[in-house]
């Protein structure tokens, strides 16, 4: 079967069919990949071009200058948005921004995926990352 469709339709299926779905865990998972997060973080605590996401959210993190900062959402989000402002010592500032790559939707799941991966998660965030989402259907 072929279906001819108007092009705004045809469109908007693709835009669908590319959203990963699942959990927000599972959806932060997938765009570490899709964003290319995964190409300079891994997520076994291996050194990378970028500090490894494993065990980060939470931790404390050691800053070019002497200073040491909590990675908390905060942190993480500037890193996101405006790497070269707080750069993890022994790392050079060679990060992109992600402003107009990785929308607010997207970087919650990618907060949610660097959370359900650090042991410093603080059990409340954990829980909260399990707990059903709104409007997500009974299972």
């Amino acid at each position: 079967v072929i279906r001819v469709v108007p092009m705004d339709v045809y469109n908007d299926i693709l835009k669908e069919w590319a959203e990963p779905k699942g959990s927000l865990v599972e959806r932060g998972k997938a765009y570490y990949k899709i964003k290319g997060c995964v190409s300079c973080h891994s997520i076994d605590g291996a050194k990378n071009v970028g500090p490894s996401w494993k065990d980060l959210y939470m931790s404390k993190q050691p800053i070019t200058g002497g200073i040491e900062v909590t990675a908390d959402a905060n942190y993480i989000r500037e890193s996101v948005y405006d790497p070269g402002a707080k750069i993890v010592a022994g790392y050079p500032n060679q990060m992109q921004t992600y402003t107009g790559k990785v929308n607010d939707k997207e970087f919650e799941a990618i907060l949610a995926f660097m959370k359900s991966i650090s042991s410093s998660t603080p059990q409340a965030e954990r829980d909260a990352l399990n707990a059903p989402e709104a409007g997500a259907a009974p299972k």
